[in-house]
């Protein structure tokens, strides 16, 4: 153990990919997929399933998850990622039919970085995206279209 945790150790022989921590995260979304464990509970869950398996340099770190998405699933389950992907997924749609490339160039941002990082489990990552998607959605009335079909659609019916 003390080998282990020695600074030389972890230079030379502690490499641990995302995708090894990846694995054995989604062994803790297993265990609770529905609901998750709570939001302000993944540091914790991740510092025990580290030393657990052996992944000392991330235990010391105490690295996140790396990813939007298994953050999401761990703390609030596969309900909670479902509600992000909508959100997401339907500004999309809507930037694409309003022609909005701005819009659109945001979200696409957003969704290639959760990839590979937890931009909404810091401040200022937090800030970014609830500034510029209100901006984006109050100023450009992304969804307007979308409501004016289904109000269209609703007079057609009666």
């Amino acid at each position: 153990f003390k080998n282990d945790l020695t600074q030389q150790s972890m230079n030379d022989e502690m490499i641990e990919p995302r995708i090894i921590r990846w694995n054995h995260i989604m062994s803790l979304v297993e265990k609770s997929p529905v609901i998750g464990y709570g939001t302000g509970t993944e540091t914790k869950l991740l510092d025990q399933l580290y030393f657990d398996n052996k992944l000392y340099n991330s235990y010391l770190h105490q690295l996140n998850s790396h990813n939007q998405y298994l953050s999401i699933l761990v703390q609030k389950g596969i309900w909670g990622l479902i509600i992000f992907l909508f959100t997401l997924i339907a500004s999309i749609i809507s930037a694409i039919k309003q022609k909005d490339i701005l819009f659109l160039s945001f979200l696409l941002i957003i969704c290639i970085v959760s990839f590979s990082e937890n931009i909404l489990d810091a401040n200022k990552g937090i800030f970014f995206y609830a500034f510029f998607f209100s901006l984006f959605v109050l100023t450009g009335k992304p969804f307007d279209q979308i409501f004016r079909l289904k109000r269209e659609r609703d007079n057609t019916i009666n």
